[in-house]
């Protein structure tokens, strides 16, 4: 039994870190985007 609730413990961290990722790259890519759009339209002097 505690193996049990020791693996479901684990599984839920490992779900939890994996949405951490997951917002990190969505939120990373559309800042990289953003930047590079605003580059884009600001012509460099």
């Amino acid at each position: 039994m505690n193996y049990l609730t020791y693996i479901g413990g684990f599984l839920f961290v490992l779900f939890l870190f994996g949405w951490c990722f997951l917002a990190i790259g969505i939120l990373g890519r559309g800042w990289f985007l953003f930047t590079n759009k605003n580059s884009k339209d600001n012509p460099q002097r």
